[in-house]
C-alpha cells in the first residue's frame, strides 16, 4: 500500500508515491491529472461526479459525461502503483471521489500556507524562520498549466 503521496503545484505539478517519481514536472497536464490536482485541493470532502464533470469539461458537449470521467478516473488509478481497488490514492466513496483517507498527502501549498499561518502569531527568530521556510516553498504560480481553467 502507498504510504505518502507527495505533491508539488507551485511551478507546476510534481507527483511522487512512497519517494517514487509518478509524475515528473516536465510532464503533460492531462486531464486525469487535472482530476487528481481537483481531488487533491478539495480533498476534505467527496466531490460528486457531475461537480468534478461541471468543473473540468464545463461547456464540452460529451456523449456520455459519466463514462468519459469514469475512463478519466481509471487511466489516473493506472499511474500509480498496483495495488488492489481499496488502497489506491483515488476512491469513490459516499457518492464522489475522494483522496485516500489511508494516505497521507503531503502537499506544498498546505506546508505553505500552515507556515504562513504559523508566522503570523509567532515572534522574533521563530518568526524569521516559518517565513524563510515559507518562502523556500514557493517555487512559482499554482499549477501554471491549468491557469486558464475555472476551478
Amino acid at each position: 500500500m502507498i504510504k505518502k503521496i507527495r505533491v508539488e503545484m507551485f511551478r507546476g505539478l510534481t507527483v511522487s508515491a512512497d519517494v517514487q517519481p509518478v509524475l515528473l514536472p516536465s510532464a503533460k497536464i492531462n486531464k486525469p491529472w487535472q482530476v487528481f490536482s481537483y481531488l487533491v485541493i478539495n480533498r476534505s470532502a467527496p466531490t460528486a461526479p457531475a461537480a468534478l464533470i461541471d468543473a473540468l469539461w464545463g461547456g464540452d458537449e460529451l456523449a456520455d459525461p459519466a463514462n468519459v470521467l469514469k475512463n478519466t478516473i481509471y487511466a489516473l488509478r493506472k499511474t500509480f502503483p498496483a495495488c488492489p481497488p481499496k488502497e489506491n490514492p483515488i476512491l469513490f466513496e459516499q457518492g464522489g471521489y475522494i483522496c485516500n483517507p489511508f494516505i497521507q498527502f503531503e502537499v506544498d501549498t498546505e506546508q505553505f500556507e500552515a507556515d504562513l499561518e504559523k508566522a503570523a502569531i509567532r515572534q522574533g527568530a521563530e518568526k524569521i524562520f516559518l517565513l524563510k521556510k515559507a518562502s523556500a516553498a514557493y517555487k512559482g504560480d499554482l499549477l501554471p498549466q491549468l491557469g486558464h481553467e475555472p476551478w
